[in-house]
């Protein structure tokens, strides 16, 4: 076996042990890692590290499996392992163990995650796992996905009020393991959880005094990668963060407090100055889990390189009086990791808030600006004695998020709001019962205060669900039945003549599984009425003001209930619009450029509109002239006066008939006209033939679909 390889008549003959009971030879050939199990937890890694290389040759590193008892020894030679499997049994330092092969693709896993700096000009990916059990954390993870190594599993931190966590495969190098990843474990149930699985390009966090030839660390002893530029010596471009010639770049791209390491094992209670003390590190980098006092956080580290080497100093190892630690990668909240869009190399500036249900770690909120929901406190003796905060959910609106006291009843969450005035309870009031609407709990409106508490209303937000598009990818005709549902909600709204006045992405929650309904089953809630109108029948009106910090419609300030009205719709156009280009509209009054006449956004729709047309048989110029037209009324004000919320609903159903059409028997203008009669005999608001002349009569444009 030394004289390997072996050639006979010029070809290259691989040799192979035979191993007993290991099945068949073609199945376990070639494997270099082996597994070892001990019930015994005084052995150490480190001893049956060196136990196995002693006798059987070089080790490249090994991994713990499971605490205490099952470990991952990886060699360079494959016929260490066999020679090891052939010597059974095998005892260190007096203590039986049993052995076994490991799995054959393990190399290759060991292989990317080890890739040298060298290689840190290839593209890198990150695997993005949502939906995992509130009960998983990195070592749970790490042997539910083949021993993936810790070090390479990045959490993000839970708060009381999460059912579900997430986490990061990162340093991966090979695209197409990556993907291999996804087809194995995407969708696959876990607890009673489907897993979310997608690939994303990963960052590098890049020195900035490299940047601008000023490092004096050198490369294995900064905390940040080193690359070059590949126009080292001559580069100018600002934008560039790669290294440089010293005083060739005169910028610097600044960092953020993005990782922490959370660490366990400890068997007695902490503070910040012992745990400083134990660790050999500084004091203000050094946090205690409040609720335990024997988990502690090295804080505020601003690479994965500097976070791992960390890691890999402090994991499994034993410090003074016994304790040993064990490890978990996670983020600050205050990261901001993900876009879910692919990432170029940059400096890392990544996302905000995944680990064990057990840790609890909500005080943990932001090291910067750490908010202690012990000091948030809801307005009277009679609430605290039913209710506890479990976090604060928006610094400018005073919500809270909060759970009953009694311990039956601690899955019953709620949000508190402190509102300015009365208008958002009387609101809610008037819509008790209606679907699509947050519910009241309970309130108090007097002179002094006024607050609420509401059901808490499941899912994500719109804005935070179009952002995890790599999960929810959202075509042309879902924007628009999106919006057909948003639109049937808001018309049931004023027919209350309540007037939600800021309908936005952020104030919009949407419950919705794509894998197993279509989107015309997402329950879409309407958040937020704190702008809202409402006229009383006493002629009388109840009124806030209105002030948007998204789109603001043209007609904002326009007198008559026509407007007010249409306020919301344009609104709806807006979420429309950024549905579909991913652009919140803005007028560019300069040039007296409506939003989706702007290069950017009429990109952005043709290639949506294309998109499409790959999928299904359509008319491209047809639905062209629909969109535009659409959005030159909402957003064309005074030159187009504003939809009504019935003209809107015939305009969408329209568009909808042109990409996906109901029924093959509408063959004629007849048809299509005898179809929008249909819909729009109830229309109570302004008669279609009272529109401008700049705006075509709706059966002149129906004429197009045919045309």
């Amino acid at each position: 076996m030394k004289s390997r390889p072996h050639q006979i008549d010029g070809f290259i003959v691989e040799v192979y042990r035979s191993v007993p009971d290991q099945g068949s030879l073609k199945a376990n050939k070639g494997v270099t890692n082996l597994i070892v199990e001990s019930s015994n937890d005084e052995l150490k890694k480190e001893d049956i590290q060196r136990y196995f290389e002693n006798l059987y040759g070089t080790v490249m590193n090994s991994y713990t499996i499971k605490r205490n008892s099952s470990y991952r020894i990886n060699f360079i030679d494959y016929d260490s392992v066999d020679k090891a499997l052939l010597n059974k049994p095998h005892c260190i330092n007096s203590i039986h163990i049993e052995i076994r092969k490991g799995d054959r693709d393990y190399p290759k896993l060991t292989e990317r995650i080890q890739t040298s700096t060298q290689n840190s000009l290839k593209t890198k990916y990150r695997i993005h796992i949502t939906n995992i059990p509130i009960t998983y954390d990195a070592y749970r993870l790490s042997e539910l996905f083949d021993d993936w190594p810790l070090c390479s599993i990045l959490m993000k931190p839970t708060h009381y009020q999460d059912i579900s966590t997430e986490c990061w495969l990162i340093d991966i190098y090979d695209e197409r393991t990556a993907e291999n990843f996804i087809y194995q474990w995407n969708r696959k149930s876990i607890d009673n959880l489907s897993l979310n699985c997608c690939v994303e390009k990963d960052t590098t966090d890049l020195c900035k005094f490299f940047q601008i030839g000023d490092c004096s660390a050198g490369v294995d002893n900064c905390d940040w990668q080193h690359i070059k530029c590949s126009e080292y010596q001559t580069c100018r471009e600002d934008n560039c963060s790669y290294g440089h010639a010293r005083n060739v770049k005169q910028t610097m791209i600044e960092s953020k407090d993005s990782y922490r390491i959370k660490i366990m094992g400890f068997q007695t209670e902490l503070t910040s100055q012992l745990l400083a003390s134990l660790l050999d590190y500084t004091v203000d980098k050094c946090y205690i889990y409040s609720h335990t006092n024997r988990i502690g956080y090295i804080i505020k580290l601003k690479s994965i390189k500097l976070a791992k080497r960390l890691f890999q100093k402090w994991h499994e190892c034993e410090i003074n009086g016994g304790h040993r630690l064990q490890c978990q990668l996670e983020l600050n909240n205050s990261f901001s990791v993900h876009s879910h869009q692919p990432l170029t190399y940059t400096i890392t500036h990544t996302r905000d808030s995944s680990c064990s249900r057990n840790s609890f770690d909500s005080g943990i909120i932001a090291f910067d600006e750490r908010i202690d929901s012990l000091k948030l406190e809801l307005p009277t003796f009679a609430l605290r004695l039913q209710w506890e905060v479990t976090k604060k959910a928006d610094e400018g609106e005073h919500v809270l998020l909060i759970r009953k006291c009694e311990r039956i009843n601690r899955r019953h969450l709620a949000v508190f709001k402190n509102c300015k005035t009365s208008n958002e309870i009387t609101a809610l009031t008037i819509l008790k019962d209606m679907e699509n609407i947050p519910q009241l709990i309970e309130h108090s409106s007097n002179s002094t205060s006024s607050w609420m508490i509401m059901e808490r209303v499941p899912g994500l937000s719109l804005a935070k669900f179009i952002q995890r598009k790599d999960n929810h990818s959202i075509d042309l005709l879902q924007s628009v039945e999106l919006v057909q549902q948003l639109l049937k909600i808001v018309k049931r709204l004023h027919s209350h003549d309540v007037f939600h006045r800021n309908l936005q992405p952020k104030h919009i929650m949407i419950e919705w599984d794509p894998s197993k309904t279509s989107i015309k089953q997402a329950k879409l809630t309407l958040i937020s009425f704190s702008q809202v109108f409402i006229k009383l029948e006493t002629n009388n009106c109840i009124n806030s003001q209105s002030k948007q910090d998204w789109y603001q419609p043209n007609h904002t300030d326009a007198k008559g209930m026509q407007y007010l009205a249409s306020m919301d719709v344009t609104n709806i156009c807006a979420i429309l619009f950024w549905l579909i280009t991913q652009i919140v509209p803005e007028h560019d009054n300069d040039n007296n450029t409506l939003p989706h006449q702007q290069d950017e956004a009429r990109l952005s729709l043709d290639n949506k509109i294309a998109r499409f047309k790959k999928q299904k048989l359509v008319n491209i110029e047809q639905i062209k002239k629909y969109l535009y037209d659409t959005f030159n009324v909402a957003f064309g004000y005074p030159d187009y006066q504003p939809w009504s919320i019935d003209d809107l609903q015939i305009r969408l159903e329209s568009i909808c008939e042109l990409l996906s059409p109901s029924s093959t028997d509408i063959l004629s203008i007849e048809d299509i006209s005898e179809r929008m009669l249909t819909i729009s005999k109830n229309a109570s608001v302004t008669k279609l033939s009272e529109r401008s002349s700049t705006h075509q009569d709706v059966f002149a444009k129906a004429s197009v679909c045919i045309s």
